[in-house]
């Protein structure tokens, strides 16, 4: 969410209209993105403990169709291949323990490949054997606990 484009602007809009029954006493939309940005770090507190074995995989969102790639400014994304198909977007890693449960998380422009998101599993190195894809491979470095 940013505080500048208008992007959040038009996400406030979206969620006052059609939440209002749900967020009945909604702040104003600079005060919500000041409690926002100062709770985020809560989030950390939904996010599970590692398995004896968890898996790690990405999976690619596409935030744009190819063909409209380039034409704005505030494009966020690359161009890259995931599941075997051409996307503009992101690439979201994931982190799973055995209970299917996230246990941490990253993204990456789309054009990056699988083993730009090693760090996240290494991360755990000693908690953790990460059950990984052939994509998360890199030659001449230690596998950890990348297995």
């Amino acid at each position: 969410m940013r505080d500048t484009g208008g992007r959040f602007r038009a996400f406030y809009r979206w969620l006052d209209a059609n939440y209002h029954a749900w967020f009945p006493h909604l702040p104003e939309r600079s005060r919500l993105q000041r409690l926002l940005r100062d709770y985020a770090d809560y989030v950390l507190d939904f996010l599970a403990d590692p398995s004896f074995f968890t898996v790690v995989d990405t999976y690619g969102i596409e935030l744009i169709h190819p063909r409209r790639e380039g034409r704005s400014s505030q494009q966020i994304g690359k161009k890259g291949k995931s599941n075997g198909r051409w996307i503009v977007g992101i690439k979201l890693a994931w982190l799973i323990n055995d209970a299917g449960e996230v246990v941490d998380w990253a993204w990456l422009a789309a054009n990056e490949a699988d083993n730009a998101f090693r760090p996240l599993a290494i991360g755990y190195d000693g908690e953790t054997i990460a059950l990984a894809d052939f994509g998360f491979r890199e030659k001449d470095a230690p596998q950890f606990n990348i297995k």
